[in-house]
């Protein structure tokens, strides 16, 4: 015997108040979790729909009180009965109650309100307007004259803009209404933080030979019957924003949408700007800079269908795409991807399961793939891209190895540094330590230049003196008392 845990109003505060019910046997092959079933509710026994939340053999009350499920609602299957499927999944994956986990999964479950736009309508023919007209002007009412003659010249008024500009005030507008003069129209705003205004298309970047080789490697693992995540190990610089454009291109090609997951610390407005040139208004972005109206707009357009690309966040990955058919993270090894409150879920793993119930597919990049994912890779869990080189063939950084203790005690001996680009190429550094009351080191203070300025004895004999005088003054300001400190 199959029981299901069943989810009746997910609108409720009582969240985590589930009903077990008894699966027929002719429904024991079908159901699922984040089905939405028929049940009798209630002891009148009126049918409703619920949300399987979970499946079991075991009967939490005694097995005759458990009432049967009426049917399984096989064509309604939505985005939201996807995302509950989720919830349960990390409710069990990351030790959290349901309500917790639905609360992550379902932010536009919010109590928030939709910000609307009033406006002022007639509702009467122009023929009719123009005589109620001549009859008001004969009057004293000149409120309500003014709002027909405007009305009749314009036909929809903005709501604001008749208070303060025509005087109008509620009284006259509910003595229109009743007379059936007027009605009220809204307009829904969707709230946004995205300025667009000066973001142009991006000129198209071919890809190169390799960029072209990871996309096709890609793209056969995905024609596989149970394709795996993919891991691009790309070093920086070698275009893998590219290669992520060109999935997305192919994804919304076949009518389904994506999702992309950018650290916070990332996730600039230089970064933005290259997927919303590329596709436009197709593109929305959520941060923890939004506000919750901002949030659930972005949210609602998703779930309406009106954008088809998500950026932002760990939290983006919950948008209620209807088709979601690709989720990228990059900057995999980023340790933001993991929730501190719970249910502290991994973005990567909890990514991999919505794919799953999503039949989406997940890539993943890094120029330093985190060990758990470079570990998948490895043992096959993965499909590993590799993209070596740098795009437009650009060199990579140059690598020094340095032994710090023999540094050390020159600075120590000279009581100041001098770098001519060892640690950045090109680049001249001049530094001196600075010392609190108890001759401890406090920090210190320096200046950096391109080597090929600034490189002339004359400079750094003059800058040394004036680096070294500097960070003296203020180890004085901190209460420091020279000492043999350089020994």
């Amino acid at each position: 015997m199959i029981y299901a845990d069943i989810i009746i109003d997910i609108s409720s505060d009582k969240l985590d108040r589930s009903f077990q019910y008894r699966v027929p046997e002719r429904l024991e092959k079908k159901i699922k979790a984040g089905m939405v079933a028929a049940i009798p509710f209630g002891n009148a026994g009126r049918v409703r729909k619920g949300y399987v939340i979970g499946l079991s053999d075991k009967p939490k009350i005694a097995p005759e009180k458990i009432k049967e499920i009426s049917e399984i609602c096989s064509g309604e299957e939505t985005t939201e009965s996807r995302l509950i499927a989720l919830a349960a999944w990390m409710r069990e994956n990351y030790g959290s109650t349901m309500i917790q986990a639905l609360r992550t999964v379902l932010p536009i479950q919010e109590k928030i309100k939709a910000k609307e736009k009033k406006y002022i309508c007639l509702d009467i023919s122009e023929e009719a307007g123009t005589q109620l007209l001549k009859e008001l002007e004969q009057t004293r009412v000149k409120a309500r004259t003014r709002l027909l003659r405007e009305l009749l010249e314009k036909k929809r008024l903005d709501y604001t803009h008749a208070a303060k500009e025509l005087g109008t005030t509620s009284a006259v507008v509910k003595k229109f209404q009743e007379q059936g003069i007027i009605r009220i129209e809204y307009d829904e705003i969707m709230r946004t933080s995205l300025n667009t205004g000066d973001i142009s298309g991006e000129r198209r970047m071919p890809l190169t030979d390799e960029q072209e080789a990871a996309v096709k490697q890609i793209q056969r693992e995905w024609k596989k019957p149970s394709p795996k995540p993919v891991l691009i190990e790309g070093v920086t610089g070698s275009g893998k924003t590219q290669v992520y454009i060109k999935l997305i291109e192919q994804t919304l090609s076949q009518g389904k949408e994506a999702i992309v997951l950018i650290p916070e610390i990332a996730l600039t407005y230089q970064t933005v700007r290259r997927f919303y040139a590329r596709f436009g208004d197709k593109v929305s972005v959520i941060n923890s800079r939004q506000s919750q109206g901002e949030r659930y707009d972005q949210f609602k357009r998703a779930k309406k269908g009106e954008v088809q690309v998500m950026i932002g966040p760990r939290s983006a990955l919950f948008t209620p795409f209807a088709s979601l058919g690709l989720i990228i993270i990059d900057e995999e090894h980023e340790p933001s991807y993991k929730s501190e409150s719970t249910p502290r879920y991994h973005a990567r793993e909890t990514a991999i399961r919505r794919a799953v119930l999503e039949h989406a597919n997940v890539v993943m990049g890094s120029a330093t793939p985190s060990v758990e994912a470079y570990s998948k890779a490895m043992n096959g869990e993965y499909s590993l891209v590799r993209l070596t080189t740098r795009y437009g063939s650009r060199p990579l950084p140059r690598v020094s190895i340095v032994d710090l203790r023999e540094e050390l005690k020159k600075i120590r001996q000279d009581g100041y540094a001098i770098t001519h680009g060892e640690y950045v190429t090109d680049a001249l550094g001049i530094g001196a330590p600075v010392f609190n009351s108890d001759g401890e080191l406090a920090g210190s203070i320096g200046i950096i230049a391109p080597e090929i300025r600034v490189d002339t004895p004359e400079f750094l004999d003059t800058q040394k003196d004036l680096v070294q005088f500097y960070a003296s003054s203020l180890s004085a300001d901190l209460g420091y008392e020279k000492h043999d400190v350089f020994q």
